[in-house]
């Protein structure tokens, strides 16, 4: 549980470095970014390298809620606690939602995603 507590705290403040580094305008002009990324090349690898371990971060508690989820589909009880991590992944996305939607919108559907696709379901194993 502290694994996914410390991965929870790392992913909300990578996330939160990405939105706060990526600077969008609104309306976004692509002309604008792309000389943002341009003239500060420094702050877009550190944006870069934020979103990247975040997202990381936030698949592999995704990763484990999605698994849990799957085994309440199938009547198996769920831990109390994922219950309060699925919360905190919940107060994550809104938290950041605030500062940029379209960013904390992209930075999970990244983990998401990537989460999802790492699942071992048992008894679906298709090799050989």
């Amino acid at each position: 549980m502290l694994q996914k507590g410390t991965q929870l705290i790392i992913g909300t403040l990578c996330g939160y470095l990405y939105i706060k580094w990526m600077d969008l305008s609104s309306p976004f002009r692509l002309a604008e970014f792309c000389a943002g990324l341009i003239m500060d090349p420094i702050k877009f690898l550190a944006a870069t390298v934020a979103f990247i371990v975040g997202f990381i971060n936030l698949s592999g508690i995704m990763k484990s809620v999605a698994e849990h989820v799957f085994q309440v589909k199938h009547h198996i009880s769920m831990n109390k606690m994922n219950w309060i991590i699925v919360s905190l992944i919940v107060v994550s996305f809104f938290v950041l939602s605030w500062m940029s939607m379209a960013l904390t919108i992209i930075f999970f559907i990244f983990a998401g995603v990537y989460g999802i696709i790492s699942i071992k379901i048992p008894g679906n194993d298709k090799r050989g």
